[in-house]
């Protein structure tokens, strides 16, 4: 379900654990709501860039906005992502990591 005017989406599902116990095995079914937005990551930041002409004001009110929040990624599976922290400084040209043995920029692995 959209939610007109927020660019916010609704989706129900279920959450399921299963306990054993002494008794047996017990099977705990919950709904469950999450809210998302419709725009991106990306867009998020730009906005806030934007509305803040401080540079300080604008690093400030993302990492408030996105640190310690899960995010979808829109490549691959669809994985969730929690974010700890944003770097920045960096960018995907300047940023490395170990792949196959050797050391790529991110906008390499993303090629």
């Amino acid at each position: 379900m959209v939610i007109q005017g927020a660019d916010l989406q609704v989706c129900s599902g279920f959450k399921a654990a299963a306990i054993q116990t002494k008794l047996g095995s017990m099977l705990c079914i919950d709904s469950i709501h999450k809210f998302m937005s419709n725009k991106s990551c990306l867009a998020q930041i730009q906005d806030m860039k934007h509305n803040f002409k401080n540079q300080y004001n604008w690093e400030t009110a993302v990492k408030t906005t996105f640190v310690g929040h899960s995010i979808i990624a829109n490549w691959g599976n669809k994985r969730t992502y929690i974010i700890h922290d944003i770097d920045f400084a960096s960018n995907p040209m300047t940023m490395t990591f170990e792949h196959s043995g050797k050391k790529i920029c991110v906008a390499e692995y993303f090629a």
